[in-house]
């Protein structure tokens, strides 16, 4: 008997499932979605983008592992397929696996070098392992790529930061308020850079702007807290500092509770 099954139909019954999927997903019904990628999966066993579709499915539902499978195969499906390796990157990073994470990265970068996102995220890679020179230059790249990549701007400020490099971390700091006024961690990390270098005054104004824009800012009220009995004005700080702990108690911040009690226990030494 003849054989009718047309491999045409095949393919077009996945795309199918493949739009299904990606309506659901953009709804938030990963689980559903994942039906649906693996419906269009079976039907075509070499969808690559299927694969990367419910990679990403997965890792919203925090299956790492079984997403990094997924992403796996669709770059065994195809070695160029940049997209994967820069999904595969991400999940890496965020379970800690830095150094693969950063060899995925550096692929994503060889088939794609205008890939500011990719360079981006190998900065963070590299920041987290401690190679802050190396992390700047990928954020570099990342900002030249895109010259209005508010995160960039900010990671870069970070790491500037740690290596003693203040001054240009407040300019990166102003960069990510001018292109985003009401980014609540850039006033308080530009806080934390002018305390440092001796401007308290200057760094209350900005901590009173993050916790403007974020009411429950434990670390900015702890921190203006401090900086305010560091001028004299020990009632206002010790309020300041109680509700920082407030905040961390109700945020469950057990290293940050622990840190504001011991500031409130000198204070009432």
């Amino acid at each position: 008997m003849e054989n009718t099954n047309n491999p045409n139909d095949n393919v077009e019954s996945a795309k199918n499932y493949l739009d299904k999927g990606d309506i659901l997903y953009d709804q938030g019904d990963y689980e559903a979605a994942i039906l649906e990628y693996g419906k269009a999966i079976s039907l075509f066993p070499e969808h690559v983008e299927a694969y990367n579709r419910r990679g990403g499915a997965k890792e919203l539902l925090e299956q790492h592992f079984e997403a990094i499978s997924d992403y796996d195969e669709a770059i065994r499906l195809d070695p160029d397929y940049a997209d994967a390796y820069y999904n595969r990157a991400l999940v890496k990073g965020r379970i800690g696996q830095y150094f693969e994470a950063i060899t995925d990265l550096d692929t994503v970068i060889r088939l794609n070098p205008h890939h500011a996102e990719a360079y981006f995220f190998r900065g963070f890679a590299k920041a987290a392992l401690g190679h802050s020179e190396s992390a700047i230059l990928d954020y570099d790249e990342a900002i030249r790529l895109d010259p209005n990549f508010v995160d960039a701007y900010h990671r870069r400020a970070l790491t500037k930061g740690i290596i003693d490099k203040y001054f240009e971390a407040i300019t990166d700091l102003d960069t990510v308020i001018r292109l985003n006024p009401r980014h609540a961690e850039a006033y308080f990390a530009r806080g934390l850079a002018k305390a440092t270098l001796g401007h308290p005054e200057s760094a209350i104004l900005d901590y009173d702007e993050a916790i403007r824009l974020d009411h429950d800012y434990a670390d900015a009220y702890y921190y203006r807290g401090a900086t305010r009995r560091s001028l004299g004005s020990v009632e206002d700080g010790a309020s300041d500092i109680q509700t920082a702990l407030e905040l961390a108690e109700k945020a469950g911040g057990e290293a940050r509770k622990s840190r504001i009690m011991k500031e409130l226990s000198k204070m009432k030494a």
